[in-house]
């Protein structure tokens, strides 16, 4: 059934791609938008690109669930401190530059920040735009995250939070049990 209706697709964009009305096959006015030579590019390409799907060449677009972030202590003896303070981001580029595994979903910074929140080394600051910030506490600050602000490149004023060498090792010692909560949340779900 659903192969019945990539196939009818195709017939239409092929119908289309080559100037002619997929109904009565007639040509297509002169002046028509689907004569332009980019649009008939683009129609030969979705043709080519269902060709392919009704051939089996492309699995359709199932998402595979990947498997939840998991890294060992030997992964993370590697982990590559920075001396220059670094946005959670790049702490979580970091980790997922560790692991090599296609299955496995990336970490998320999301979770660290919230773990950190929880633990009251973050607190959620709401800016006059409604949008909400993640900064240190005093608590966060004794461990070593801090705060800049900064002016984008289209000169608008934001703050960014960045983790010292200490926060850094901080985080990296207590993954595992961020993971491990974070997986806890999950079966309560």
């Amino acid at each position: 059934m659903e192969k019945e209706r990539y196939e009818a697709a195709k017939r239409c964009i092929d119908s289309l791609a080559n100037g002619l009305d997929p109904y009565t096959k007639e040509p297509l006015p002169c002046d028509s938008i689907l004569n332009d030579v980019n649009v008939v590019r683009a129609l030969f390409i979705a043709s080519d690109a269902l060709r392919r799907v009704i051939e089996g060449d492309i699995e359709k677009s199932k998402k595979v669930k990947k498997s939840d972030f998991v890294i060992n202590d030997e992964q993370l003896a590697n982990f590559a401190y920075s001396d220059k303070p670094i946005p959670i981001t790049e702490i979580v580029k970091r980790l997922s530059d560790l692991t090599d595994n296609e299955n496995m979903a990336k970490p998320k910074y999301k979770n660290i920040r919230d773990w950190l929140e929880r633990k009251g080394f973050l607190e959620i600051e709401t800016d006059d735009e409604g949008k909400n910030k993640w900064l240190p506490t005093d608590e966060g600050m004794e461990m070593g995250i801090t705060f800049e602000s900064r002016v984008s490149a289209y000169g608008k004023p934001y703050k960014v939070t960045l983790y010292n060498n200490d926060a850094q090792h901080f985080i990296i010692d207590n993954l595992q049990g961020i993971l491990n909560e974070l997986a806890d949340d999950d079966k309560e779900l």
